[in-house]
């Protein structure tokens, strides 16, 4: 699983051999845009993650930018993300919007599209956020045509997809734990559907078991960074952490997506509907509402929140969580990291710290 994930070179690779089976690979940041409804125009949607673990220093990027976009401009910039032919950018923040300005001007025939989201919640929240994605689906209308029968089948692999992992992790207190529940996401936004099916068909349970699953944890891992597998895996192994990984992101714990009816509108509800979206714009009580879940349910002690550096909304944010948390005597570690692979020693020694402390 860490080879589709962590390797760029071999990620195009792999994207390369089954071009043929689509019209296009459309790239995206983040999880807000409903990315099953591209499977309607025959596009496989590909999260882009990060891949290095050093910063470039380049004087043609934007101060202020984020260290995960600034990577991502590399990557770019050194032609990793040359399979990608559509780029869809969410505008959540000052760091996405200058990415996008930056990619336009610098890469040569990336066509890209910014999805817009409301910037505060009223009684038109839903209304604004569908005119957004309809705004993203007439831009690939006059590139290709939507296909009702190609749309169902890229919802019905997808949701066997889900239903796998869940089936794969079932059985065990530890369902979404640690890595392999991360990995499993991280892959599962990178290959294609049927690719995917087969990675998951091939898995040995009995060794993931032994892995994955050694009792009871009782630190809580959030936070919008799921690209470091370093430490994840270091997390996982010396501290056994368990999660839901508490995101924007949907994934199996949201459900399927239902068949029944307009299938279109299925999808563009259940990412306005699923937990933890800014797109419902009550984001911070909900998630809320998750967090003393996992604190009753699995006698969390400690949550260990990961932010890439110079991403000031979630790092705004940790700190509302991190009140929240002291009224239920829990503990918060907040970490930025800089790079997407590798883990410093300074981040370990700080997360045995708070374990002995816990």
């Amino acid at each position: 699983m860490n080879k589709y994930i962590t390797d760029a070179s071999n990620i195009k690779e792999i994207l390369s051999k089954h071009r043929a089976s689509y019209s296009a690979y459309a790239g995206y940041f983040c999880s807000y845009f409903p990315s099953e409804l591209l499977y309607g125009f025959n596009i496989h949607p590909v999260r882009i993650q990060g891949y290095s673990d050093k910063r470039v220093q380049r004087r043609d990027i934007i101060n202020y930018i984020c260290s995960y976009l600034a990577d991502i401009i590399n990557g770019f910039g050194s032609g990793h993300f040359s399979w990608v032919d559509h780029l869809i950018v969410p505008a959540t923040c000052d760091s996405l919007y200058g990415a996008k300005e930056y990619l336009e001007r610098n890469i040569e025939g990336l066509d890209a599209k910014m999805f817009r989201l409301p910037l505060k919640f009223d009684g038109d929240s839903y209304h604004f956020y569908r005119s957004s994605v309809e705004d993203v689906l007439e831009w690939l209308n006059g590139r290709y045509k939507f296909d009702d029968a190609a749309l169902k089948s890229g919802v019905e692999i997808k949701n066997r997809v889900n239903s796998s992992v869940i089936e794969l992790l079932s059985g065990k207190e530890g369902l979404f734990r640690g890595a392999l529940y991360l990995k499993l996401m991280m892959v599962r936004s990178v290959l294609p559907p049927p690719v995917m099916m087969t990675l998951l068909e091939s898995l040995d349970k009995k060794v993931l078991e032994q892995n994955y699953y050694k009792g009871r944890a009782n630190i809580l891992l959030m936070g919008p960074l799921c690209d470091n597998l370093d430490l994840i895996d270091y997390l996982n192994t010396e501290h056994n952490v368990i999660t839901r990984f508490l995101t924007s992101s949907v994934g199996p714990h949201d459900g399927n997506v239902s068949l029944d009816g307009d299938i279109k509108e299925n999808i563009i509800d259940h990412y306005f509907n699923k937990v933890g979206t800014v797109t419902s714009y009550d984001h911070y009580n909900r998630l809320i509402k998750e967090i003393d879940l996992e604190i009753a349910a699995r006698f969390v002690k400690g949550v260990v929140y990961i932010n890439y550096k110079y991403c000031e909304p979630h790092m705004f944010f940790s700190k509302r969580i991190k009140d929240h948390l002291r009224k239920n005597d829990v503990k918060m570690l907040y970490l930025e990291l800089e790079h997407a692979k590798g883990i410093e020693a300074s981040t370990m020694n700080q997360i045995d710290t708070f374990r002995e402390n816990l």
